[in-house]
């Protein structure tokens, strides 16, 4: 079992149950009485779709918020970031059993950034097919952000060595300049970014039976979705 922090710490419960509601619905946030007044405002709002950003340690006490106020089944959808770890589902919350916990998780979706390319014999950067590179790596180290690490830092040679320029000039908004312009095939996918903001590989995992199903993917580089079609 958890620790509860529910009780410890109820106004953040509560707080954070209603930034996942408002993060869906752009519902305002009300007091009556020092509660927050939801009921109405879902239901005016018929709020179907959640988006859960939150720490791990409250998820299950949302997630049986969720359960008391009957927020599950096929007429809701839940996403929950795909960075936590599993260990907190099939364990109940102070007020909930695992049961009733299952309920809410079953059929939710997660989505986190890729670790590797979907096509791993491609070419990429350096000239090497991906799965070489991917073997390579293994040897030198565990890290299952190093596949990151290795694409960042040809990211960083490109740009500076664009950056510099013949003359070996330097300013930090060349160097931002030459990031934003980067695009290059890595070993997490199509390397691009916008404003200075990599634009990568999602995948996109949906919870059935106990344990997480790749069910798709976005390429934010390449602007491609795809999602299979017998989700159950």
């Amino acid at each position: 079992m958890y620790p509860d922090p529910a009780s410890e710490h109820p106004e953040a419960v509560k707080r954070a149950f209603v930034r996942c509601i408002m993060a869906s619905s752009k519902i305002k946030q009300e007091r009556t009485v020092g509660e927050f007044s939801l009921s109405s405002a879902i239901e005016s709002r018929d709020v179907r779709i959640l988006v859960v950003d939150i720490a791990e340690d409250l998820a299950p006490y949302v997630l049986c918020e969720a359960f008391h106020r009957q927020m599950y089944g096929e007429s809701y959808l839940w996403i929950l970031p795909g960075y936590h770890s599993t260990a907190w589902m099939g364990v109940g919350a102070a007020n909930c059993t695992t049961e009733d916990m299952n309920l809410v998780l079953e059929g939710h979706f997660a989505v986190e950034f890729a670790l590797v390319r979907k096509d791993n014999r491609t070419h990429v950067i350096g000239g090497k097919r991906a799965n070489y590179i991917w073997a390579e790596l293994g040897r030198e180290s565990p890290n299952i952000f190093q596949g990151y690490l290795y694409d960042g830092l040809w990211t960083l040679a490109i740009a500076l060595s664009q950056a510099l320029g013949a003359n070996a000039s330097f300013s930090h908004m060349k160097l931002l300049s030459a990031i934003n312009n980067s695009s290059f095939e890595g070993v997490t996918g199509r390397v691009r970014f916008e404003n200075n903001e990599r634009l990568g590989l999602v995948d996109i995992r949906q919870w059935k039976n106990g344990a997480y199903d790749d069910v798709g993917y976005y390429d934010g580089a390449s602007d491609v979705f795809s999602m299979k079609t017998d989700l159950g």
